[in-house]
């Protein structure tokens, strides 16, 4: 894999895909909640999808909340959107400072308190 700012090209790196197993049961139905990879440029805010859920997107699904750990100590709200694929992404945006490789944590919550988690990998160029 080859990271790039789009100026010149920054690093290539050997990735993986880390794959959360758990179900975890949201407003009531069974959901398997994937880490996803990807990458970004250090000092640029940029938007990434972190996870992903194979089921349709559900109408209840308005009523889950995400929080996105970004793996250089700082966290925010995740959105839930509509994949082209028919599942949901959950999807930040965040401007790391330096280049490395991140681990992530996606947290899903249903408007009952439960919870599903799965964590991934962010590769961010200098």
């Amino acid at each position: 894999m080859t990271l790039s700012d789009g100026v010149s090209q920054a690093s290539t790196k050997s990735a993986w895909l880390q794959v959360a197993e758990p179900i975890a049961r949201l407003s009531g139905d069974p959901v398997k909640l994937r880490g996803l990879e990807a990458v970004a440029c250090a000092g640029r805010d940029t938007r990434l999808a972190l996870a992903e859920l194979d089921s349709a997107f559900p109408r209840w699904a308005r009523d889950w909340t995400s929080v996105i750990e970004w793996g250089d100590g700082s966290s925010s709200r995740g959105q839930l959107m509509p994949s082209i694929r028919g599942g949901v992404r959950i999807v930040g945006q965040h401007r790391y400072l330096s280049s490395g490789r991140f681990s992530t944590r996606v947290t899903l919550a249903d408007s009952h308190g439960r919870l599903a988690h799965t964590t991934g990998i962010v590769w961010v160029a200098g």
